[in-house]
């Protein structure tokens, strides 16, 4: 009978489970507010598997001091394993954290140094080269920023490299190509060797629309549906670009080089300066819209009436 008393004396297994459950709720809504939700819902869980754990040895009842030690050893590991995953959670939390707020102060320095002039308000041209690969850098880091610095260099082509420019010079002469800019030049560097394209770490497509980008190095450039709408791409090297599904309406391609070029899907409807013997030399299909009066090549394998060879 005094085995039973000391039965009952005792909760349930479940009861125990559900109370320590309850408590270790109001635990983490009260260090949510304090420590953030991702940590406070960590050290709920590990502090229930404790719990929890210790609860179950805690019901077995050792009767003697070998069991009694044994349990003592048993608790001990547990407690020490949780607090061993504790540390290491917040260890790699802390420098999770350390490590976003360095691209983030990197993120902030790069985007000034592109905006960098001197006291005269000339364009200093080797501190926006630092910008620019540096957020080259930080994109091929951080997946969150990847997007978004493609977008900034992208408008930041849009703005200095405009085409039409707006200003001349000193002289009143037209400006210099624009693409022979070291700024512009090291944009198109970054654009041509990124590893993201539409659908796959790129939400959107790049927008290079109403650009000078004339001479610009596209070569083996993954440009799928790219808006090149307008722009001036005579003399620019496009071998071997992907320019599927881009748009290339009234884009100038004047001395361009297309070799091995994709313009599967492409729109080049009103684009100026394409000859027929560079676009024998591309690949595209039954989709590419060409200006009049060009036709898809042989090689392209599309049905037309007349077949360029």
């Amino acid at each position: 009978m005094a085995g039973n008393g000391s039965q009952q004396r005792k909760p349930g297994v479940r009861t125990a489970v559900e109370d320590v459950k309850a408590l270790a709720t109001v635990l983490a809504m009260e260090a949510e507010s304090i420590l953030g939700r991702r940590t406070a819902r960590v050290l709920g869980a590990l502090a229930l598997f404790a719990a929890v754990s210790s609860i179950l040895v805690w019901y077995i009842a050792p009767s003697g001091a070998a069991e009694k030690q044994a349990l003592v050893v048993t608790l001990a590991q547990i407690l020490g394993g949780t607090a061993l995953l504790s540390g290491l959670y917040f260890t790699w939390r802390t420098l999770q954290v350390n490590r976003e707020g360095q691209i983030t102060e990197r993120f902030t320095r790069s985007i000034d140094q592109l905006g960098k002039t001197d006291e005269r308000g000339n364009e200093l041209f080797e501190i926006r080269l630092g910008g620019i690969y540096a957020l080259e850098r930080i994109a091929r880091e951080s997946d969150a920023d990847y997007w978004p610095i493609m977008e900034i260099l992208t408008a930041y082509v849009r703005q200095h490299a405009p085409l039409r420019p707006e200003r001349e010079d000193e002289e009143g002469e037209p400006n210099e190509v624009l693409s022979r800019r070291p700024d512009i030049h090291a944009i198109t560097t970054v654009l041509r060797r990124r590893t993201g394209f539409l659908g796959s770490g790129e939400p959107e497509v790049l927008d290079l629309s109403e650009t000078n980008l004339s001479d610009a190095d596209f070569s083996d450039a993954n440009l799928f549906g790219a808006k090149l709408s307008g722009a001036d791409l005579s003399n620019a090297f496009l071998e071997g670009a992907n320019l599927s599904y881009a748009s290339l309406f009234e884009a100038s391609l004047f001395g361009a080089s297309l070799f091995a070029a994709d313009l599967s899907g492409a729109d080049l409807s009103g684009a100026t300066g394409l000859t027929q013997t560079e676009l024998n030399k591309t690949v595209g299909d039954e989709y590419t819209d060409l200006p009049s009066p060009l036709k898809p090549p042989a090689n392209w394998g599309v049905k037309t009436d007349e077949q360029i060879e």
